[in-house]
Order: structure tokens, then C-alpha cells, then sequence
């Protein structure tokens, strides 16, 4: 090659590196600007508004179902507790009734009916007998509650150990 094309190819090489310089130095001075102005509008438009406004309707709305579920949480649990009892007591009723009925001294209980409305067995003074042979009767159950006066026997008599339940 001789030397006035070295110059040429020299002076083309840098101009071409001259333009590029100056196109990328542009482009990065407008690029900053433009990410200066996209970061304040978003800072500042309606939609950054808008999408807090939701997240806040959306927190409130969760704690309003989290209060609402707790609530109806608490309802079902005495609910349950209610139905149990009423369902204790029915039981209670119905086997006090039975033995009762069963009881050979019917005139040592007698039924009453208590302010609620309920009523209520007071003074048995024998519990139904059992009777498992050979001339042996055991009680269904002994009556252990506490009582003012004189202390009942809580023994359970021989022979009677897997039939007999004390009653407390």
C-alpha cells in the first residue's frame, strides 16, 4: 500500500471513531435525561396513587374477613359448647329418669322443678341394684357427692368391683 492510502485509511479510521464517540456521548446525556424524567413520573403519577390506594382497600379487606372469621370461629366454638351441654343434660335427664323408674323405693326420690325451669332428682336414698346371683345384688352406682352432716360410705362392696361406679 502505498503511503497516501495509509493516510486515507488513518483519516477515515478516525473520523469514524470521532462519530462514534460523539453518537454514544449523545446518546448517554439523553438517556439520562430520560431516566431522570420516567423516575418523576412515576414518583408523581396516578397510577403509584391508585396502586397504594388498592393495597390499602386490599389490607383493610383482609382484616375485616380475618375479624369476621375469628367471630364466626367463636359463634361455632359455643355453639358446639351449648349443644354439649344440652346434650349432657338431656343424657343426665333421661338416665335419672330411668333409674327413677327403675328404682324399687320410688318414694325416696322425688322430682322437683328447679328455677330454670329443669327438673332434678333430690333425695334418692338407694341407687337401682344389680343383681348378679347367688343371693349377691350390687348397686349401680354409689352416691359419693359431698354433703352437709353425716359422711357416706364410698366403698364399693366385694364381688361388685366391675359393676358398681361411684358417683362424685
Amino acid at each position: 500500500m502505498d503511503e497516501d492510502q495509509k493516510k486515507k485509511l488513518t483519516i477515515m479510521r478516525a473520523g469514524v471513531i470521532i462519530v462514534m464517540v460523539l453518537v454514544l456521548g449523545l446518546w448517554f446525556f439523553n438517556l439520562r435525561g430520560s431516566l431522570r424524567e420516567s423516575k418523576e413520573k412515576m414518583a408523581n403519577s396516578s397510577d403509584n396513587v391508585q396502586w397504594q390506594e388498592m393495597k390499602a382497600q386490599l389490607a383493610q379487606t383482609l382484616e375485616e374477613t380475618k375479624a369476621s372469621l375469628n367471630e364466626m370461629k367463636k359463634e361455632a366454638e359455643d355453639n358446639a359448647a351449648k349443644e354439649a351441654a344440652n346434650n349432657l343434660l338431656d343424657g343426665l335427664a333421661e338416665e335419672t329418669g330411668k333409674m327413677a323408674s327403675s328404682s324399687n323405693n320410688s318414694a325416696g326420690a322425688a322430682a322437683t322443678t328447679t328455677a330454670t325451669g329443669t327438673s332434678a332428682i333430690i333425695g334418692t336414698s338407694s341407687a337401682p341394684v344389680i343383681s348378679i346371683g347367688a343371693g349377691v345384688d350390687c348397686p349401680a352406682y354409689i352416691n359419693c357427692m359431698p354433703t352437709i352432716g353425716a359422711a357416706r360410705p364410698c366403698q364399693i362392696p366385694a364381688g361388685c368391683e366391675g359393676i358398681t361406679q361411684i358417683a362424685y
